[in-house]
């Protein structure tokens, strides 16, 4: 696994969770019952961890310096 592979899967993964509660928070209307300074924190943490997944699913499937797709190496 190269680097920036490993950079993207860690980056997606770590978003997964703020970016979960922070869309679910918004959903669930609960932001109108809060104050909002914590409306403002869980909307931020909603969106920072959405762009945490997808610079790293950007990051897993980056095409090479030469325009080239990676070739996958999975055998069954």
């Amino acid at each position: 696994m190269t680097r920036l592979r490993l950079i993207g899967a860690t980056l997606a993964i770590a978003g997964i969770l703020p970016a979960t509660f922070g869309i679910l928070y918004i959903l669930g209307g609960t932001w109108l019952m809060t104050s909002l300074h914590v409306t403002v924190r869980l909307v931020t943490m909603g969106t920072i961890g959405s762009a945490m997944v997808w610079a790293g699913l950007w990051l897993w499937d980056k095409p090479l310096r030469d325009g080239r797709q990676k070739q996958s190496r999975v055998e069954l």
